[in-house]
């Protein structure tokens, strides 16, 4: 798994979530995304939207632009009030040639104690017929080996943070192929799922020339545990002893967390009025959440070509910090 920073650290910020082997991509907020390809807007297959400012969701008009022809359902995250303002955007257009489109957006609202979901469909001009309910729960996806788990924050409004956890995963000794003296086949897939899935590994397997091994041989020698790697976004939130909490128990452990550095220090009463996080505080949230690397995004454009001073001042607080933003060719 691995992100990518889509703008630069003073524009929109934007989260593009791939794998290696599973073909699901993840968008964290939903801002200005022409710096995506049509091939990347097109793969996108689930997207989290902190809150509703402009800054965060206006990329809804140019996704449903890019996809409308495709015979999908892309899922679509947010918060409290969150079905109401798809609809709103949905229901700017006409639809009335719809009829024949496959597009679907299964959208959830995030609206503690209850997850709010509903499916709006092109074919059906994106009308909305129904709101299901159920209990919230922190983990609000489990995809096909990971899952995405997310906490509110406080913008003034409801602004959600969130974090993506690879599940742990065994991978296999390549080298000692050689040294047993076989071939990788089936028997290996088998053995994975076997061993992944919990079920017993009673069986022995024939090499031929002789040589055979049980699977509970092979998957001691051949197979070690995998730690799935952990991302966490938090961004527009102010910095208060709920806020803390709840982020520091989100993005504990990540192996990278991207995280706004709206202001620095000495700007901290234009921080809290605003409902943003300072350079320094979002160090102290990444020390205390024993993150691996922090990556500071969303930089207040007053603070335009200064970023030296933004890092030295999340690096008080915490040392791993690294930029970003790669600058296009």
């Amino acid at each position: 798994m691995k992100a990518k920073v889509v703008n630069d650290l003073m524009q929109d910020p934007l989260l593009y979530i791939e794998f290696e082997d599973i073909p699901d991509r993840i968008l964290f907020d939903c801002g200005y995304m022409f710096g995506l390809t049509l091939r990347e807007i097109q793969k996108i297959s689930s997207v989290f939207v902190s809150h509703t400012h402009f800054d965060h969701f206006m990329g809804f008009d140019h996704l449903l632009r890019m996809c409308i022809e495709q015979d999908k359902t892309i899922e679509f995250y947010g918060p409290l009030g969150f079905i109401d303002q798809i609809v709103g955007k949905l229901s700017g257009y006409s639809w009335n040639l719809s009829e024949n489109l496959d597009l679907n957006f299964k959208c959830f609202e995030i609206a503690p104690p209850v997850i709010k979901s509903t499916l709006l469909k092109a074919c059906n001009a994106f009308k909305l017929e129904y709101i299901e309910e159920k209990k919230f729960e922190s983990c609000i996806k489990r995809g096909n080996g990971y899952s995405i788990s997310t906490s509110v924050m406080n913008h003034k409004i409801p602004s959600l943070a969130f974090s993506i956890k690879e599940d742990d995963f065994f991978k296999v000794n390549s080298n000692l192929f050689e040294t047993l003296n076989i071939k990788p086949g089936s028997w290996l897939g088998n053995l994975i799922r076997k061993v992944n899935n919990n079920e017993k590994i009673t069986e022995n397997i024939d090499f031929g020339n002789g040589i055979s091994y049980s699977e509970e041989f092979l998957a001691k020698k051949l197979l070690y545990l995998q730690k799935g790697k952990k991302i966490s976004y938090i961004v527009d939130t102010a910095f208060t002893d709920n806020t803390f909490k709840d982020g520091i128990e989100l993005i504990k452990d990540s192996d990278e967390l991207y995280c706004e550095c709206a202001f620095l220090n000495k700007d901290l009463d234009k921080a809290q009025s605003t409902y943003h996080l300072t350079a320094k505080q979002a160090g102290i949230l990444a020390n205390h959440g024993n993150v691996k690397k922090l990556f500071p995004i969303h930089l207040s454009k007053r603070y335009n070509g200064v970023y030296k001073e933004i890092f030295e001042e999340v690096m008080s607080e915490f040392p791993n910090v690294f930029s970003a933003y790669k600058k296009k060719k």
